[in-house]
């Protein structure tokens, strides 16, 4: 089954950017399949909020997901 890559700017701009920062962290770089439906007690509404995760089920529900590992999202951190 084909992933979906999800960009950061994308999900920032559908939950929030500390949420999407939090995702991205716990869930980066690591294929998952959306929920279909947002349930409150699910993981991803713990990490997103249920409005956020009500967001991307909308969009996505039912396919296998992937969001950047975002090693790098602090600019203050040097690149190697």
């Amino acid at each position: 089954m084909a992933e979906t890559w999800i960009c950061l700017e994308e999900l920032e701009s559908l939950v929030g950017k500390v949420e999407a920062q939090t995702l991205c962290r716990f869930n980066g770089g690591v294929p998952f399949r959306m929920p279909v439906k947002a349930d409150p007690k699910h993981r991803l509404a713990g990490l997103v909020g249920f409005f956020g995760m009500s967001a991307l089920c909308e969009l996505y529900g039912g396919q296998m997901v992937t969001v950047p590992t975002c090693r790098n999202a602090d600019p203050q951190k040097p690149r190697i």
